[in-house]
């Protein structure tokens, strides 16, 4: 019997003399189907530093003007530290507002808890899961790496919150009444979190811990966006549209 045949790239089942995966598309000489599969360790890394064969030139000018852009706006963020006076002024934080009253909604049917703290996670998830897409489903690690940039800078925007829970000085929305001032311990999200948790004391280590891994995931976006322009530098062509490399 011979030996079972499998795509060199995706691990797909070959037919003998069969020369392109039907499931990747990946175009292989017939010999080459009985070569073992990558790991799958190696097979993440390529898809994270992925460049097609031809990179159209005004795509990648504007990645530059991206990541340009990301770099200076991220230090700000970095050097104000924990300060929702700053932070929340930002326009950034009302995109990531929207995000977060959305979670509330989302998560209530899990109960009083996860109504709480489904704010933040689903603020988290919006450009986490942008990113696991780019990289996977569209082959675009750039842009999964502005979405990592993104994800820092969203737990930058609730390390102020998570800093509040005890002090309770930051203004929540809706509050256009005494009744909702006097209110704001119960509808203060990091307050139930860490009050349920029995971490409340512990807010203000939280936070620089939120803030530290936000900082970090900004630096990781820009030096991996930074990485793949260049990679692609050398690849940069007239051509409309960056085809994927099905001969890699």
């Amino acid at each position: 019997m011979p030996a079972p045949m499998s795509c060199p790239r995706c691990g797909a089942p070959a037919a003998p003399g069969q020369t392109q995966c039907d499931r990747c598309v990946a175009v292989f000489a017939a010999d080459d189907a009985q070569v073992p599969t990558e790991s799958l360790g190696r097979r993440v890394l390529d898809a994270l530093l992925y460049v097609p064969p031809h990179v159209n030139r005004m795509n990648w000018a504007g990645r530059a003007a991206v990541l340009a852009l990301l770099v200076p706006w991220g230090a700000w963020f970095i050097s104000r530290g924990v300060d929702f006076e700053v932070l929340n002024g930002s326009f950034l934080h009302r995109v990531d507002l929207a995000f977060h009253e959305f979670g509330h909604l989302v998560f209530t049917p899990l109960g009083r808890f996860m109504m709480f703290l489904g704010g933040s996670l689903f603020q988290l998830l919006v450009p986490g899961v942008l990113a696991v897409a780019f990289v996977f489903g569209q082959r675009n690690p750039f842009g999964a790496a502005v979405c990592t940039w993104w994800l820092g800078q969203s737990l930058l925007d609730l390390a102020p919150y998570v800093d509040d829970a005890r002090s309770l000085a930051m203004p929540l929305i809706g509050e256009w009444s005494d009744e909702a001032l006097e209110a704001r311990a119960a509808r203060h999200d990091w307050h139930n979190i860490l009050s349920t948790l029995g971490w409340l004391r512990r807010d203000h280590s939280l936070a620089k811990v939120v803030f530290a891994a936000g900082c970090a995931l900004m630096v990781v976006g820009c030096a991996w966006g930074g990485w793949i322009l260049y990679r692609q530098w050398s690849r940069r062509s007239d051509a409309l549209l960056e085809e994927p490399d099905l001969h890699r």
